[in-house]
């Protein structure tokens, strides 16, 4: 697959920051680390990227400040938080309708790691997107039209 795009993760836990990156290295991307908001905006002054995995901690403890400052950074990056008991499914559609690609919710597979990488590059190539919805999540996206 040609321009595939660069990935950034921010994730507090090295090693699941690692892990994520070589699985996503493996499949072929171009895929960078941050432990906290402060390293993601400054790796993204440095570095084009244009999707960013975030861990819910870590935007539930900057919330909008870090959405903004990615946005201000970089901004067209796509987000997608990975989600876990700290994020409440009522904020998790307000940064939706600001404009958050996608949810992943922890504990997800690599399969959907990758689904979410894949939808966004169809997105990007105007193609249609299918949202990815983990199996034992109890969100689902509003029926209504925004």
């Amino acid at each position: 697959m040609e321009n595939k795009p660069r990935i950034l993760v921010v994730e507090g836990d090295v090693v699941l920051a690692q892990t994520l990156a070589s699985v996503l290295k493996t499949n072929g991307y171009d895929v960078g680390t941050a432990r906290n908001s402060e390293e993601a905006i400054e790796y993204m002054r440095k570095r084009r990227v244009e999707l960013v995995f975030i861990d819910s901690k870590v935007f539930v403890t900057r919330g909008a400040e870090i959405y903004e400052r990615i946005n201000e950074t970089r901004p067209d990056v796509e987000v997608v938080v990975m989600m876990d008991s700290h994020l409440s499914r009522g904020r998790l559609r307000d940064i939706m309708r600001q404009g958050l690609w996608a949810p992943l919710c922890k504990p997800f597979t690599i399969d959907e790691l990758l689904a979410v990488v894949e939808s966004y590059t169809r997105f990007r190539a105007a193609a249609l997107v299918i949202p990815v919805v983990h199996r034992h999540s109890q969100w689902v996206p509003d029926q209504k039209a925004a």
